[in-house]
């Protein structure tokens, strides 16, 4: 998927940012092709960046290739952690790692222009997706859905 918006950046010539929480599955695969094609656009025709949002340091290190810039949860702004726990209805029950989690999440979208999603849906709430879809929704960033059968925007009161 990362790959498929890259490349469409390049052959518009536009420049684009490639934002992802490095979790495992889509989010390392969407980064992984962006930074593939990247890698292969060597005219200079569209400036890409691809930056990862981790909660922590180190954070699934092994699919890091030193290419993208990281952005750390522990740099998150006031704004950005009171928005993470009003996005999440558990909040204060929830350990550390996961806020970082969430922080994360809300880091990710804080500049987006649009979110591509693919929310596992037999996680109650879609998980980690489904909070960052919230906080995409609360600042008023389009999000649409991707995966198998799904190619639509979000509803809203879907999760």
């Amino acid at each position: 998927m990362g790959a498929h918006y890259a490349e469409i950046a390049v052959a518009r010539g536009q420049n684009a940012v490639f934002i992802s929480g490095n979790a495992p599955g889509s989010d390392q695969e969407f980064i992984a092709g962006a930074t593939k094609v990247m890698a292969c656009n060597t005219q200079g025709v569209a400036k890409l960046r691809t930056i990862l949002c981790l909660p922590w340091p180190g954070f699934e290190k092994k699919h890091i290739n030193g290419r993208e810039e990281i952005v750390l949860a522990s740099s998150a702004t006031e704004d950005q952690k009171t928005l993470a726990a009003q996005c999440h209805d558990n909040w204060r029950n929830l350990g550390q790692g996961v806020q970082k989690l969430c922080i994360r999440n809300v880091q990710i979208i804080d500049t987006a222009q649009m979110v591509i999603a693919n929310p596992n849906e037999s996680k109650r709430g879609w998980g980690g997706t489904g909070h960052a879809i919230m906080a995409a929704r609360c600042l008023g960033v389009p999000v649409f859905l991707v995966g198998i059968g799904r190619q639509r925007p979000f509803i809203d009161g879907e999760i």
